[in-house]
């Protein structure tokens, strides 16, 4: 071109030629940079960057299809002072056909995931908090994205009858709520390595792992944040079992005398047994092997084996002998009888039904030897009398006349 000025390799446009070149250049839209690049080129004025980018500014066709601006700097949470106290919240999915609900605890890192079957209602997120919530107690706050669930009254009102706060983050702003994003990916990683007939039985193995896995920035288990304790697993049981502090003199003496001396049996010893489901409350048996300090092994008189614990048994002295036993349940069985007769009115009374004839005589079976009768004249109030051989020991206790007697000249 005749005429024209050059700046170098580059032509000076005219003031009244730079709103065509400029249409030129944005022909085909690149972005700042690129235009920038293709300008300087070929032409050149006063301020030909800014005319570049003010012309791709006021296009409305490349500002609705730009890119995303640059990243502001993150501000970060403030660290809770204890455990459970900001839980941060969020669904995840759908993963496997399946939805969850998830929290974090921003202190501990401990983590919760409950399968919604498809569901993100507040009634939903309720049932799970409040099963979390009854496990490890009510927190101060939490912080949640502005969805549907967490905007409700019912919601609102849940949090406010627990005086919890509520945080609402910017939606579509992961690193907003950045503590349960990671841990939606880390779950949604998990489960999608794994067969979806099988997720449910290892969602649980997911969470023990978790759980257990040290943390980066607190360089502890979740488990040990929040409980204080790491729970364990498998990789535990393979350390081999430390051995038990022997008890020291002090604890042996308080163990002795914290059982007394009644709950101490030994193998043969007669007892009286707790028998349950039966008529009978207490069964005769008898100590056939101990089974632990407290814990024994019980023969009973039908020939049947229980165990009990020592709490349940009763000492149980020895029978008496066959004689002896015989000689007084005869008597009682005799002094029953003859108070039987003279309440009745019998002719050895003298009152009564004058068609007994037959004077009432003891029972003939008895094995006495030598026995004394006094009369009931001589007062009905004592208990007959009566001088057993042998070394056999009688009761000499005074029964008192029945009140039903007391009218009666005897």
């Amino acid at each position: 071109m005749d005429g024209s000025i050059l700046r170098g390799s580059q032509v000076v446009i005219p003031d009244s030629l730079r709103g065509e070149v400029l249409k030129m250049l944005h022909k085909v839209p690149q972005g700042v940079v690129h235009s920038k690049a293709l300008a300087r080129s070929y032409v050149w004025w006063p301020g030909i960057d800014k005319d570049n980018e003010s012309m791709i500014s006021s296009c409305r066709a490349c500002c609705e299809n730009r890119s995303m601006p640059s990243k502001a700097p993150v501000i970060p949470w403030s660290v809770p002072q204890k455990p459970w106290s900001r839980l941060h919240l969020d669904f995840a999915g759908p993963t496997n056909v399946c939805t969850f609900f998830l929290l974090v605890d921003a202190y501990s890192k401990w983590i919760e995931v409950e399968e919604t079957k498809g569901s993100m209602a507040s009634s939903v997120v309720i049932a799970c908090l409040t099963r979390w919530f009854s496990a490890h107690g009510i927190p101060d706050q939490i912080v949640t994205v502005t969805g549907p669930a967490f905007c409700s009254a019912e919601f609102c009102d849940f949090l406010r009858k627990n005086i919890i706060s509520h945080v609402r983050v910017t939606p579509y702003n992961p690193s907003s709520n950045g503590q349960v994003e990671r841990v939606v990916r880390t779950v949604k990683s998990c489960l999608k390595k794994l067969p979806p007939a099988h997720w449910r039985s290892e969602l649980a193995n997911i969470l023990l792992t978790l759980r257990t896995t040290r943390s980066s920035s607190t360089n502890k288990t979740p488990s040990e944040m929040l409980m204080g304790r790491c729970v364990q697993t498998l990789f535990h049981k393979l350390h081999p079992a430390p051995r038990p502090a022997p008890a020291s003199r002090e604890q042996i003496a308080a163990n002795s005398n914290s059982c007394h001396a009644s709950r101490k049996f030994k193998l043969d010893d007669l007892v009286y047994f707790r028998r349950y489901g039966g008529s009978r409350r207490w069964v005769p048996g008898r100590i056939l092997s101990i089974m632990g300090p407290r814990n024994v092994e019980i023969e009973a008189e039908d020939g049947g084996h229980e165990r009990r614990h020592v709490d349940k048994l009763i000492h149980r002295a020895a029978h008496r002998s066959r004689d002896s036993a015989n000689v007084l349940d005869g008597d009682d069985r005799w002094y029953n009888f003859h108070l039987s007769a003279a309440s009745r009115g019998s002719p050895m009374t003298g009152v009564g039904d004058a068609s007994c004839s037959t004077p009432v005589e003891p029972p003939q079976d008895l094995s006495y030897g030598t026995c004394e009768m006094r009369g009931l004249g001589q007062g009905m109030g004592q208990r007959p009398g009566r001088q057993l051989e042998g070394n056999v020991r009688v009761s000499s206790s005074v029964r008192k006349v029945p009140g039903y007697l007391e009218d009666y000249a005897l």
